[in-house]
């Protein structure tokens, strides 16, 4: 019995290349819808105070995943923009049975990191459109919940998908990323560990701006130049100073 030819090998940049574009022009699409939404005020319709600390904690969450998706789909713009560069540039092997497997060997991290951070922030913004769709119709109770479930089944949905990257399931679109990530010497230079910790500083002040009581009382009624800031202390006449 005659063994099954190997698959044969063909030229593979071209397909490369255009799996970056597929991912640089949506990613752009949807920094740009989220960058005008991180300045977005959430504010609870019934103006109780249990209203208000509830929409400050939304409003913190929301600009959280706005902002990370801003953030991701940048970087998801940046890496493909300069991985198609380097793909018309030459110095490696462009022959291999499928594009998949010509990315997996000679551009690990871009390919991954491109299609995990593209992912990462599609979900982040679906979350905050989720969040913004509860607040924004809470004065109508059904249509707020309609929207709402509805863009999280979407979501749902997209994490749900069998065959995210490759393998089956989202989980392993993380594993991998994490393994070529930490598996290489992206992780030791400078800029990537000031990234890092940047990273982290802004996750912890994002926990912190959470757990904050944010409807206190401001204790400096007076703003940097001499205006007040809001209430009976905008009234309150202020003392000369003696000579």
């Amino acid at each position: 019995m005659a063994e099954a030819a190997a698959p044969a090998l063909k030229n593979c940049v071209g397909e490369a290349s255009g799996f970056f574009a597929n991912l640089r022009i949506p990613a752009a699409l949807i920094a740009s819808a989220a960058m005008g939404q991180i300045w977005t005020d959430i504010k609870d319709p019934k103006d109780s105070p249990e209203g208000k600390k509830r929409a400050e904690k939304l409003r913190v969450l929301f600009t959280a995943l706005m902002s990370l998706t801003v953030a991701v789909q940048l970087n998801v713009v940046f890496m493909t923009t300069a991985t198609s560069v380097q793909l018309m540039g030459g110095g490696f092997n462009p022959m291999a049975t499928d594009a998949i497997s010509f990315l997996e060997r000679e551009f690990p991290y871009p390919y991954m990191a491109t299609r995990f951070e593209f992912l990462a922030g599609l979900l982040a913004f679906m979350s905050g459109i989720a969040i913004k769709a509860w607040t924004v119709f809470a004065s109508l109770p059904a249509l707020s919940r309609a929207t709402t479930l509805l863009l999280l089944a979407t979501l749902g949905r997209m994490v749900a998908f069998d065959y995210v990257q490759h393998l089956p399931g989202a989980w392993n679109l993380v594993k991998d990323f994490m393994i070529v990530t930490f598996t290489g010497a992206r992780v030791t230079s400078p800029l990537s560990l000031l990234s890092t910790a940047l990273f982290a500083g802004a996750f912890f002040n994002y926990v912190q701006a959470l757990r904050a009581k944010h409807s206190e009382p401001n204790p400096y009624p007076y703003r940097l130049g001499g205006g007040a800031d809001s209430g009976a202390a905008s009234d309150a006449p202020r003392a000369r100073p003696s000579l």
